[in-house]
């Protein structure tokens, strides 16, 4: 069984917000644990 992680935020109605703080994250996230599934809530 593969191990996940899963990322939660309030969230941004904002796409530019989104890419420079949420995506961000969570793309550090999947580097870093590349065994894991990463996926948002």
């Amino acid at each position: 069984m593969k191990k996940g992680i899963i990322v939660t935020s309030f969230g941004t109605s904002n796409r530019e917000t989104m890419e420079l703080c949420i995506e961000s994250i969570e793309n550090r996230i999947k580097e870093r644990y590349t065994d894991y599934l990463v996926t948002r809530a």
